[in-house]
């Protein structure tokens, strides 16, 4: 009996080990990518009057959810909806593939922002995110990594909650906004950097 026990806790730990990719190599995962590439296309489109408006308190109630897809220039709260939800189905495939849970969250942050700095690398202008360039451009693609990062482990924090129901649409949200509010200031930076 204990031997069949003993092989069971092997094979077990085993079928983790195998299954598990190595999250250094995120970057180059396709999930990954269009992940990160819907998020920054979510964000380009951004209307700085409703983002002021919903973050102003920095705090989204009921009623600021339901005009938040305002906030990226969307048609309708089913819209932005959609999008989380297709975002939340990579993310949970994401953390089943990479077993995310094993990280810390300053090792994940790091991992995260790393690929996500291999996409930025690769993309050309469509996303606003200049390949190569001086060190102003070098300086907002690391913020730009950093801000993604975080914004991931954020809304891995609210796949606990419904996204179909208030108080997950409010935590995704939040997330969202706190991004674009950064991502905003990144692109101030970059502004004022250029400038001299």
């Amino acid at each position: 009996m204990k031997k069949v026990i003993f092989g069971l806790i092997v094979t077990i730990m085993f079928s983790n080990f195998s299954f598990a990719q190595n999250i250094k190599e995120i970057g180059n995962d396709k999930e990954f990518q269009t992940y990160i590439m819907q998020s920054i296309n979510l964000n380009k489109n951004l209307n700085k009057e409703f983002l002021t408006k919903t973050f102003n308190d920095k705090q989204i109630n009921e009623n600021e959810v339901e005009y938040i897809y305002k906030v990226f220039n969307l048609k309708s709260q089913e819209e932005y909806k959609a999008i989380l939800l297709n975002q939340d189905k990579l993310l949970t495939s994401l953390k089943n593939k990479y077993s995310f849970e094993k990280y810390t969250n300053e090792e994940l942050t790091d991992y995260l922002s790393n690929g996500i700095s291999v996409i930025l690398s690769k993309v050309d202008g469509s996303t606003g995110i200049t390949p190569g360039g001086n060190n102003c451009r070098r300086k907002y693609r690391n913020d730009v990594a950093t801000i993604g990062a975080s914004a991931v482990i954020g809304h891995i924090g609210c796949a606990t909650l419904d996204i179909t129901v208030f108080a997950g649409i409010a935590c995704h949200s939040a997330v969202v906004v706190i991004q674009a509010a950064a991502m905003d200031n990144a692109n101030i930076e970059l502004e004022e950097c250029l400038k001299g």
